[in-house]
């Protein structure tokens, strides 16, 4: 299986490179569409690209903003998802964006607010981009190697799942709510971004070897709708 791939040399001509595409990217869905739904990623590596991609001159009133996956995690804590990604599309015409939170402060079941997100978001389905990441386990947004709820994150029904990773990393112990792969594969244009020699190493294996990987279910199911952006 051949993957659309794009290597950079350094990580600012990766950040505005990405930034520019997913602009792009949103600008032909909001030209095809009424409304364009943008599926973020959590975690370092993707904040300065949301930065960038902030400044996009769009019609963002029109752009609903939610997440690969969200960490069940307070919203004013450090491994909440959604406040970096809100944070970092604060400054500049982004700030206009509808944003869909996948936990919110009031949920308490995780179930309910999985329902609740395949009621609001999956007439909207397929969703028009993404840009996620890869973990050194080979998983994307939240669907891991192991764990509860991942047969359902791996073959739906409905676009979200609940999942608990095994074991639960020690960087970030908290149940999730993911996008489920069969929601991730058919976005328009998806985007994966893969930062250092570790990981780009580790996907170019798992996708010769592996094929039961996460990221590499992904891939074998988003063909070429999916580009691994890669900044070693």
């Amino acid at each position: 299986m051949t993957i659309n791939t794009i290597e950079y040399d350094d990580r600012a001509t990766a950040t505005r490179a990405i930034a520019e595409q997913l602009a792009r990217d949103l600008g032909q869905a909001l030209a095809d569409r009424e409304t364009a739904v943008f599926l973020a990623s959590g975690g370092n590596s993707p904040r300065p690209v949301l930065e960038a991609l902030a400044q996009a001159d769009l019609d963002w009133s029109r752009v609903i903003v939610s997440l690969s996956d969200e960490r069940c995690a307070p919203e004013d804590h450090d491994h909440c998802n959604m406040a970096m990604v809100t944070d970092a599309l604060a400054n500049g015409p982004a700030a206009q964006a509808r944003t869909v939170a996948l936990w919110e402060a009031g949920d308490t079941n995780y179930e309910a607010a999985v329902k609740r997100l395949n009621a609001m978001l999956a007439p909207l389905m397929p969703f028009d981009v993404s840009l996620i990441g890869m973990g050194l386990d080979g998983h994307t947004a939240s669907i891991f190697p192991a764990g509860a709820g991942m047969d359902h994150a791996r073959t739906g029904p409905g676009p979200f799942a609940a999942t608990e990773p095994d074991p639960l990393p020690d960087e970030a112990p908290w149940p999730r709510i993911t996008a489920t792969l069969p929601a991730l594969a058919q976005v328009r244009s998806q985007h994966l971004m893969l930062i250092g020699a570790e990981k780009i190493a580790l996907f170019k294996r798992l996708m010769a070897t592996d094929p039961a990987a996460p990221i590499t279910a992904l891939a074998t199911a988003s063909g070429n709708k999916l580009t691994a952006h890669c900044c070693g």
